[in-house]
C-alpha cells in the first residue's frame, strides 16, 4: 500500500508539473494572440492643418501651373512620432477639433462617417475591417 501511495504521489507531482507547463504555454499563446489582434486592429492617425502636415512631410502640393491648380497629395513618407495609435476593436470614434475636415488617406468612404458635433467633427468608424485596410489615417483641417 505504501508503494502504491508513493507511486500515486509521483504521478500527481508529474501531472502538476505538466499542468503548470501547459498553463505557461497557454499564457504565452494568449499573449501572442492578443499582440497579433492589437497589431491587426490598430490604425495610426494624424490630424493637422495644411502648414503642419506639409512641414512634417505628410502631404505635399502636386501639379498645377505656377502655383495655380495644385492639389494636396500624400507623400507616403510618414514619421511614426507624428501619428497616434487607435485600436479599432476598442474605440471607433476620432474627435477632430475643427469644424471643417478632409480625410486625405485612402480609407473606403463607406467605412466611416463624419459627424459635426458643435465646433468639431467626429469620425465614426462604421466598418472596422474595411477601414483598417489602410493603416494610416491623415485628416486635414482648415
Amino acid at each position: 500500500l505504501t508503494g502504491r501511495v508513493d507511486s500515486l504521489t509521483t504521478q500527481v507531482a508529474g501531472l502538476q508539473s505538466t499542468v503548470e507547463a501547459d498553463q505557461v504555454a497557454i499564457t504565452t499563446r494568449d499573449a501572442a494572440i492578443e499582440e497579433k489582434r492589437r497589431e491587426l486592429s490598430t490604425v495610426f492617425y494624424v490630424i493637422g492643418d495644411k502648414r503642419t502636415l506639409t512641414t512634417a512631410g505628410v502631404i505635399a502640393p502636386k501639379g498645377g501651373v505656377l502655383g495655380l491648380g495644385r492639389t494636396l497629395q500624400l507623400t507616403g513618407r510618414y514619421d511614426a512620432r507624428l501619428f497616434k495609435s487607435l485600436d479599432t476593436d476598442q474605440e471607433r470614434v476620432v474627435t477632430i477639433p475643427s469644424p471643417k475636415v478632409q480625410v486625405m488617406s485612402a480609407q473606403a468612404k463607406a467605412s466611416y462617417e463624419l459627424r459635426t458635433v458643435g465646433r468639431q467633427v467626429e469620425l465614426h468608424i462604421l466598418d472596422t475591417s474595411e477601414f483598417r485596410k489602410v493603416k494610416h489615417l491623415v485628416v486635414l483641417t482648415d
